[in-house]
């Protein structure tokens, strides 16, 4: 049986107890490589607990969190749970949230030196 390496969840308004429940998951996966979870409405709570899951997780490299509502204190602390634990990741996708632009170019600056691109 092969192993999924990719999970797209998109438009299901998972909120944020959907985004706990995968976070749950994502905190001992070891294939899972991309996810994709745009427009599901997840807020700080479950952008949160994402950013827990990626302190321990480091298979997943890239990240689509478009279109949701995250907002500045949720970009930071995902911010903080990818950059513990790795020394690099792929693609964190933030666009369409509600992020400033100081808060974006303290995101670009943060994860400036591992991360192969950011679009927010």
């Amino acid at each position: 049986m092969m192993e999924q390496s990719q999970f797209c969840d998109t438009a299901n308004r998972i909120a944020n107890e959907g985004a706990e429940g995968l976070a749950n998951g994502l905190t001992n996966n070891t294939t899972l490589t991309e996810l994709n979870l745009c427009d599901n409405r997840i807020r700080f709570v479950g952008v949160k607990a994402i950013a827990i899951a990626m302190r321990s997780n480091t298979t997943l490299e890239n990240l689509n969190l478009r279109d949701n509502w995250i907002e500045d204190v949720g970009a930071r602390e995902l911010c903080d749970g990818i950059k513990r634990g790795r020394k690099s990741f792929g693609h964190l996708d933030l666009s369409h949230n509600f992020i400033w632009a100081k808060e974006k170019a303290h995101l670009e600056k943060e994860l400036s030196k591992m991360l192969k691109k950011l679009t927010v």
